[in-house]
């Protein structure tokens, strides 16, 4: 009997974005690696056959992957169908599911205002919610915006997220979900400690709905995508759409040899740290702000560099910082920026290397499935670029 589709989404969220499962695979690096060349130098990667062969041998419906530049430059290959079951194409520019990629979204935001002197990064959850009697007299009061960020406010992963699974009202039940928190014991052993959350990103966005008194997915849409020139992005599975090519997220077959298509996704009011989608020219187009500076000419968002600065840069030595899993690779030449994302029916991945002026990311239309295969399709483009060592 196949699991029940919120078991599904329970362990999607529970699994995704582990750390060792995305820095495993890039410790392959070269001495020194070739300085990149300017965009309108970089020439263009045909993908696509190379990357139906890894696509093959796993067989699974569909990949996209590329590469993108900070001056604007965009390399994308696709392969495979966007439906099992359905001989249509997945398509450069069809819709894929980003998962907890939209947590780095959400921490942009928070940016914002505290750029604005709307928020702080050490303001409090009493200070936020002081219409929530829980957060005045426990000690989950005294969790602040960057716990939230870092994963270190001592959370647990989720909340019962289907009981509120039905919700129309996403600003008013994410409300409830905090008030839920507070009922929830508080270990001090565990504050301060890194702790993956979905709970805690949801915080993050609603503490900006606090702010605004409207939903975070039209403050996101405003803020963000808007100032991006994002047009393509949405919430939720994207299989309803009919303004773009679509894909269907898929799920093993009871036998496990086969896939089954599937258009459902978690509880919408998971938004802020994972119900994002859109396509991959459009993805980009926010990736690429990553790769920049508020220094650097047009920079588009309200955000000065000590607090762009805040989103890289881990201020409690636990390696993740405003939505990313921070490092170092050789390949790199310094830094990299990375995190991936699953409900466990499509899956996305990116590395970002803001001292090369380069990323590159991959995404599929199944699930966790699908990290080994897009780890390889990221290391193909790597080789492609003279940045990793060509292994047989």
């Amino acid at each position: 009997m196949r699991r029940s589709f919120l078991y599904r989404c329970l362990l999607g969220m529970l699994c995704v974005s582990q750390p060792i499962a995305m820095t495993r695979v890039f410790s392959l690096c070269i001495p020194q690696p070739p300085e990149l060349k300017d965009s309108s130098e970089t020439r263009s990667l045909d993908l696509s056959e190379k990357l139906e062969r890894i696509r093959s041998q796993f067989e699974f419906p569909g990949m996209v992957c590329g590469k993108l530049t900070k001056q604007g430059g965009m390399s994308i290959g696709v392969c495979g169908i966007a439906k099992e079951g359905d001989s249509a194409p997945l398509e450069k520019n069809s819709l894929l599911h980003l998962g907890s990629c939209t947590k780095s979204m959400t921490a942009t935001l928070v940016a914002i205002y505290v750029e604005q002197g709307k928020l702080r990064w050490d303001s409090s959850l009493q200070s936020l919610f002081p219409d929530i009697p829980g957060f005045q007299t426990t000690s989950w009061g005294n969790v602040t915006l960057d716990d939230l960020m870092e994963h270190t406010a001592g959370l647990p992963a989720n909340a019962p997220w289907g009981n509120w699974a039905q919700a129309k009202d996403l600003v008013k039940a994410r409300h409830e979900i905090a008030t839920w928190v507070t009922t929830r014991p508080w270990e001090e052993k565990k504050h301060g400690k890194f702790e993956y959350s979905n709970l805690g990103y949801m915080l993050l966005g609603h503490a900006i709905e606090q702010i605004e008194k409207k939903p975070w997915e039209e403050i996101v849409q405003e803020k963000l995508f808007s100032p991006l020139g994002i047009e393509s992005a949405g919430f939720g599975s994207p299989v309803q759409r009919k303004d773009y090519p679509v894909s269907w997220g898929h799920v093993r077959t009871d036998d496990g040899k086969g896939w089954v298509p599937v258009e459902q996704d978690n509880p919408a009011v998971l938004g802020p740290a994972g119900t994002a989608h859109a396509t991959m020219e459009d993805w980009c187009k926010y990736l690429r702000i990553h790769l920049q500076s508020p220094d650097d000419a047009n920079f588009p968002l309200p955000i000065g560099k000590e607090n762009w600065n805040r989103l890289h840069q881990s201020q409690k030595e636990t390696e993740y910082a405003g939505g990313w899993h921070t490092g170092k690779r050789d390949w790199a030449n310094g830094q990299i920026l990375t995190h991936n994302g699953s409900n466990t029916m499509w899956y996305c991945v990116v590395f970002l290397a803001p001292d090369r002026g380069m990323g590159v990311f991959a995404a599929a239309n199944v699930g966790l499935e699908a990290s080994p295969v897009c780890d390889r399709a990221l290391q193909l483009v790597l080789r492609e670029e003279g940045l990793l060592a060509n292994e047989r």
